[in-house]
């Protein structure tokens, strides 16, 4: 892999002028304005100066490339708005179409990038594994450093488990789940480079999934000409987050290709719908070994009742055939006779059924739908958690596709936000996501979530209550909430310009889009987007990245990001190449004054204008142009 390249001492341009911009901009981040626009009507400018095309370009997009204000000049701001809130209207890059298309795992299913990608890795390490027994037994040296869980798929205690079918205690949440089995693989007995080589090999391969999944969100968001399509997909996929790591390392690709992308700019209860049946999610919050406290147990049909001869060793399709009464397996395993019972095992507790699961009913209600404050309880918590019972996932090595457990399912009527629940099986959690996805408090939740995006980390109170408003009109029609947040008057008021602060990744994207940089290879981004503290696909906790301004700004941060701003500028991004000339010519004193321009449209401070005008040469002026405070918001 290409890294960066760090030089010990920047050329030409000492740390105090680094230092100096960074805290320049954190200044000017802390003491920005907060919206307090309280007006009810909405218009789009028919003659919109560059400013108000540039804020934009800014908030329904990445920021522009170079040639994105003369075309929104010739087209018309609410032509162009209409125009991205339609993206199957817009033809697509063909570079970038090109690009993707020599990405191979992003056109796979999650069975197969589990089968092909993913479970090699895993039965080379058992093997590995084994053999360090082994040789810890014999008093042989340790594990080779190729044998062990590399940078890029880190070890996850869970996983094991999770991989298995298996809780924290060690019980199998279903039989049709335990893929124990593969623990007992054939182990080669000796040593040999070719064995550690064929390890190297698979965990490289295995990288792959992660590093063309994040690559493609750099080329797309740098290069797409559907600019709010971007948007919208980082943002549907920040608020439904799955952990692109650990036991869902091999979900992700498909959950945004089939789940999130689709659906951005459609109907809400149709993304909620297609999010709670996502292996993804079942899978990230355990929803696929939730059993309610009465269900009858997990059920397998019996081969005859199935119809279907299946190879001796595979686990059985668990939906039982229509008509037929699929055969309930034993609470409890029997117990053999007392002289089978080997000395190990005889000690062993019997396992008990495993429980009712609330991570999935929580984060619907608080994080996806009503809000912290939507008014559920925690007995509505446990209730929906309820509902949701079955709603599972075949064993990995199957494919892990989202089915539904009838042996799994709480039987009793539910009682949910004071409504009955009382529908039947897999009915029980589609009526929940009904009531949820028509509920006041996801209005609110949703339109608040949307205006903080595109308006203002506070935004106004008269547009969110617009957009919720017009949520409940078109029953949570994505399209049509945006259309009213960014074509209401707070959206386009002078205060609402700079007034949200970029991630990295946007920071990056814009910084890119600004230089008309060409990407022929992208982990270089990757890289820098984690450095700068926000890896691609890798919130951990189910509340995503948070879309405020104090999650962003530090001193530390902002220094980082200028040193990217000078890597960028000087072509010393392996992979990224910017051709400065064409766009600002030689003189840096010109170039100053162009960059002011296009890039802050002469808004400027006077603290910015100094300290760009430092820049002893092209390069120099255009990253402290890329570092300035005005460039970090948006």
């Amino acid at each position: 892999m290409h890294q960066i390249h760090r030089e010990s001492k920047l050329r030409q341009l000492d740390r105090s002028t680094i230092g100096g911009a960074a805290a320049a901009v954190l200044l000017s981040i802390a003491s920005s304005s907060v919206l307090v626009a309280d007006r009810t009507s909405s218009a789009i400018p028919s003659d919109a100066d560059d400013r108000t095309i540039v804020h934009v370009l800014n908030r329904l997009g990445f920021g522009p490339s170079s040639n994105d204000l003369e075309r929104v000049r010739r087209l018309g701001l609410e032509k162009y708005i209409d125009e991205q809130l339609h993206p199957e209207r817009i033809r697509e890059n063909e570079a970038l179409e090109a690009k993707l298309a020599s990405f191979e795992t992003l056109k796979l299913s999650t069975q197969v990038l589990t089968q092909e990608y993913d479970e090699p890795v895993k039965q080379l390490r058992r093997a590995a594994a084994r053999r360090q027994s082994e040789d810890s037994d014999r008093g042989t040296a340790p594990m080779d450093e190729a044998e062990r869980p590399s940078e890029g798929v880190p070890p996850d205690a869970s996983q094991a488990s999770a991989m298995t079918g298996r809780n924290e205690n060690g019980q199998v949440a279903d039989p049709a789940m335990d893929d124990s089995q593969g623990e007992r693989e054939t182990v080669v007995d000796k040593r040999s480079p070719e064995r550690r080589d064929e390890l190297k090999a698979a965990i490289h391969k295995r990288a792959l999934v992660g590093q063309e999944l994040a690559q493609q969100k750099v080329l797309r968001a740098t290069y797409s000409e559907r600019q709010l399509e971007e948007v919208l997909v980082d943002f549907w996929f920040n608020h439904f987050n799955v952990f692109g790591g650990g036991n869902t390392y091999t979900y992700v690709t498909e959950y945004e290709r089939d789940v999130i992308r689709p659906h951005a700019l459609g109907k809400f209860r149709d993304l909620l719908g297609t999010v709670a049946h996502s292996p993804a999610m079942l899978r990230y919050l355990d929803n696929w070994r939730s059993v309610g406290p009465n269900a009858p147990g997990p059920r397998r049909p019996s081969r005859r009742s199935a119809g279907v001869v299946r190879p001796r060793g595979r686990a059985p399709v668990w939906r039982q055939p229509p008509g037929r009464v699929a055969r309930r397996l034993p609470t409890t395993p029997p117990t053999p006779a007392a002289s089978t019972v080997e000395p190990k095992r005889a000690q062993q507790q019997p396992k008990t059924k495993p429980g009712l699961n609330e991570n999935y009913a929580r984060e619907l209600m608080e994080l996806h739908t009503l809000g912290v404050e939507g008014g559920y309880t925690q007995q509505d918590v446990i209730e929906v958690a309820k509902c949701f019972t079955g709603w599972t996932i075949r064993p990995p090595k199957q494919g892990g596709e989202a089915i539904f457990n009838p042996g799994m399912h709480e039987p009793a009527a539910k009682r949910v936000l004071g409504h009955e629940i009382d529908a039947g099986g897999e009915r029980d959690g589609e009526e929940v996501l009904d009531l949820l996805a028509r509920h006041p408090s996801t209005a609110t939740f949703i339109a608040t979530k949307l205006a903080r995006r595109f308006v203002a980390d506070d935004p106004p109170e008269a547009v969110v209550e617009r957009a919720a408003e017009r949520f409940r009109e078109t029953d949570g029609d994505i399209r049509e909430v945006v259309r009213t947040i960014v074509t209401a008057p707070e959206f386009l008021d002078a205060q609402a310009h700079r007034a949200k602060v970029k991630s990295p990744f946007e920071f990056v994207v814009s910084a890119l889009r600004a230089t008309d940089a060409r990407i022929e290879e992208g982990e270089v981004l990757v890289r820098t987007v984690r450095q700068l503290g926000m890896p691609l696909y890798g919130a951990q906790p189910p509340t995503g990245y948070i879309d405020l301004a104090s999650s962003w700004t530090s001193s530390g941060a902002l220094l980082a990001r200028m040193n990217f701003a000078l890597a960028l500028a000087n072509n010393r991004l392996p992979g990224v190449t910017v051709s400065l000339a064409p766009l600002l010519g030689n003189d840096p004193a010109a170039a100053h004054e162009r960059l002011l321009t296009s890039l802050l449209l002469n808004d400027a401070s006077s603290e910015t204008r100094a300290t760009t005008a430092k820049g002893k040469n092209v390069a120099q002026v255009t990253a402290l142009t890329l570092g300035s405070p005005e460039f970090q918001r948006k």
